[in-house]
C-alpha cells in the first residue's frame, strides 16, 4: 500500500540524513552496510524519477560510506558515477568534487598515475568539454 511505501520512504530519508551529517561518525561495519543498502533503494527510485542531481549526491554518499570500509573499489565505481552524472547534469562543482575524491581515492590505492590524473584536473578546475569523447560516452 502506499502508506507503507511512504513509511519506508521516511525511514530511508532518516537514515540518509544520518550519514549526511559530518558529524556522523559511527565506524561499525553494519551501520554503513545499512546506510549503503539505503542509498542502494533511494539511488532505484531516483533513477526511475531521472533525478540527476540527488542521483549525483547520493553516489557520493556509498561512496564514502564504501571509503569508511576500505571498500575502494566500490567507492571508485561509486565516484565515477557521480562524475558521469555530473557532466549529465552541468554541474562544475560536483565534477570538481569528483575528482579530488578519484585523486585521493587513486593514492590510496597507490595508482600514482591516475591519482595525479584527477588531482591535476580539481586542482586547476579543468572542467570537461561538453563536446569531448569521454563525456558524450558517460551521458
Amino acid at each position: 500500500t502506499w502508506r507503507s511505501e511512504a513509511a519506508e520512504r521516511k525511514r530511508l530519508e532518516l537514515n540518509l540524513k544520518n550519514v549526511q551529517n559530518p558529524y556522523y561518525s559511527a565506524d561499525s561495519v553494519p551501520e554503513f552496510d545499512s546506510a549503503i543498502l539505503a542509498c542502494e533503494r533511494v539511488k532505484d527510485i531516483l533513477l526511475d524519477t531521472n533525478d540527476v542531481k540527488n542521483l549525483i549526491q547520493i553516489y557520493q554518499k556509498m561512496a564514502l560510506c564504501n571509503l569508511k570500509l576500505n571498500r575502494q573499489d566500490h567507492a571508485l565505481y561509486c565516484f565515477q558515477s557521480m562524475l558521469a552524472y555530473s557532466w549529465q547534469d552541468n554541474d562544475c562543482g560536483s565534477e570538481i568534487k569528483a575528482y579530488n575524491h578519484l585523486a585521493i581515492t587513486y593514492f590510496n590505492l597507490a595508482d600514482l598515475k591516475n591519482s595525479k590524473y584527477y588531482h591535476e584536473r580539481g586542482l586547476n578546475m579543468m572542467i570537461e568539454p561538453d563536446d569531448s569523447r569521454t563525456r558524450v560516452q558517460a551521458c
